[in-house]
């Protein structure tokens, strides 16, 4: 395990799939590797990216990717897909997008499915998070899939979030109402030669003088055309500005923390789950009471409720 790490750290591209293979699949030994990545030398600075599908979120990455490697700064990207129907996995459409950026030794690319129907940024990103970090990647950009609730996931691996939007979708309200207000640090009006720009710059622009959800009073609103890159390197320079701003304010090592203290919370709820559920299924009272439920002698609410009362079980 100490091996394998030391070679992660050393740039080894095949080390770092192996271990990232470990983790993403559950395996035992992914949990020993994520437990020897501590204590952490923290270098990377984590973006995350959703919008919703046809946005253009790849595109833009895959420029973003450009001006980074214009820096030599190298950068980490983790995409993720819809679980395929047939063969669980990724269907790797970042990856296809981002084709010209495989060979480049300082970008490492990975598709990971979303797998848990209930959550569109697997509870396992933070781990793959903490593997490119510790293979020295100065950028790590994980790009979510879809948009809803389950996006808001996102704040808590990430340290700036950015919302993609394009003009005449009608994006703005569903944002507006799935709380992505909220977690935007920064909005990207993509596509932004197409018919409707003011109209959406007028939406922004509300939500900016309102200041809701944007303590450090920075949020901006970028407009790029990710096909030939116009805007990105303002939208870089505007990553950087909020960067330097969330480490002067002390909040990057506040979102950290609280970053931490969710993942242990959602590890501890996860492996309760695990533990109750085998438990209850081997309950001879709980089959009993599944069977009646089941053929309807049993109104599914009540017996549920009676079935944890103190004592019951």
């Amino acid at each position: 395990m100490i091996e394998l790490l030391k070679k992660i750290s050393q740039g080894d591209r095949r080390a770092l799939a192996r271990a990232i293979s470990l983790v993403e699949s559950g395996d035992p030994s992914g949990t020993d590797v994520l437990k020897a990545c501590y204590p952490e030398d923290w270098r990377s600075f984590v973006i995350g990216v959703t919008g919703a599908p046809g946005v253009g979120k790849s595109t833009l990455i895959s420029q973003l990717t450009d001006r980074y490697l214009d820096d030599d700064v190298s950068v980490g990207i983790i995409g993720v897909d819809p679980t395929s129907p047939f063969s669980g996995g990724a269907m790797l459409g970042d990856r296809i997008r981002m084709e010209k950026h495989n060979l480049d030794p300082r970008v490492f690319i990975r598709s990971m499915a979303t797998r848990d129907r209930n959550t569109s940024l697997p509870k396992r990103v933070r781990g793959i998070i903490r593997l490119l970090n510790l293979s020295g990647k100065d950028i790590i950009i994980v790009e979510s899939v879809g948009v809803g609730q389950a996006d808001l996931d996102i704040k808590n691996v990430a340290d700036l979030v950015i919302v993609v939007l394009t003009p005449g979708m009608g994006d703005s309200i569903q944002f507006l109402k799935a709380g992505l207000m909220e977690i935007a640090d920064i909005f990207v009006i993509n596509k932004s030669d197409h018919s409707g720009l003011d109209n959406i710059l007028q939406d922004l622009n509300e939500i900016g003088e309102s200041g809701d959800g944007d303590p450090l009073g920075l949020r901006v609103v970028v407009t790029t055309q990710s096909l030939n890159g116009e805007g990105v390197v303002k939208l870089k320079q505007s990553i950087q500005a909020y960067r330097e701003r969330l480490a002067s304010s002390g909040m990057l090592k506040q979102n950290r923390e609280d970053q931490r203290s969710v993942e242990f919370l959602e590890l501890v709820f996860q492996e309760l789950k695990l533990r109750l559920k085998d438990d209850i299924y081997n309950d001879t009272r709980f089959k009993e009471v599944f069977q009646k439920v089941r053929k309807g002698d049993i109104e599914p609410y009540s017996a549920a409720l009676s079935f944890l009362e103190p004592g019951f079980y």
